[in-house]
C-alpha cells in the first residue's frame, strides 16, 4: 500500500479518504478542507505493483475485479473528491520529474521491437498447417495441403 499511500498523501487535501489495506491497517488522507468523505478497503495485495505500471487502469480494474471495495461512499463520491482536489492542486518540480520518469519506464516496457513483433504475430496469426488446410479456403495444390485432402 506504499504507492497508494504516497499518491493519496499528495493528492487528497480537501475531503477525507480512509484506506484500509489488505493487512487491516487503516490510514486517513485529507481533511484540510470541505469535500466528500469516502472509505475504501484494498483486498488485492498486488495493487501497489499494478499502480506503478498503470495507475488509472489498475485502480479501475481493481474496482471491477473486486480488488478494492467502497465501505463508505461510492464511485460518484470518489470522482467528486478527485475533482475538488485536482482543481486546487499545484505540482512541484520533483513531481513533474517523477511523472516524466514513470512515463519513460512505461514507454520502454511497451516497446515493440522486431523480435517482440514477430512473436506477437506468430502468437496471434499462426494457426498451423493442419488447421489451415482444414479450412479449405484455397486450392490444395497452391497451399501445399494436397496430402491433407
Amino acid at each position: 500500500m506504499r504507492v497508494l499511500s504516497y499518491f493519496l498523501s499528495r493528492m487528497v487535501r480537501h475531503g477525507t479518504m480512509t484506506v484500509t489495506g489488505p493487512d487491516g491497517a487503516s490510514r486517513t488522507f485529507g481533511g484540510e478542507g470541505p469535500g466528500p468523505d469516502i472509505a475504501i478497503r484494498v483486498i488485492d495485495p498486488a495493487l501497489d505493483r499494478k499502480l506503478i505500471l498503470s495507475p488509472r487502469l489498475a485502480f479501475a480494474e481493481a474496482y471491477m475485479d473486486g480488488g478494492l471495495e467502497f465501505t463508505r461512499g461510492g464511485l460518484r463520491d470518489l470522482m467528486q473528491l478527485y475533482q475538488v482536489n485536482k482543481a486546487r492542486r499545484r505540482r512541484s518540480a520533483a513531481e513533474a520529474g517523477w511523472r516524466r520518469s514513470l512515463r519513460l519506464v512505461r514507454q520502454f516496457a511497451a516497446r515493440n521491437n522486431p523480435i517482440r513483433a514477430r512473436h506477437n504475430a506468430a502468437h496471434h496469426y499462426d494457426i498451423g498447417t493442419e488447421r489451415f488446410c482444414a479450412t479449405g479456403r484455397r486450392s490444395a495444390a497452391a497451399t501445399g495441403c494436397a496430402k491433407a485432402f
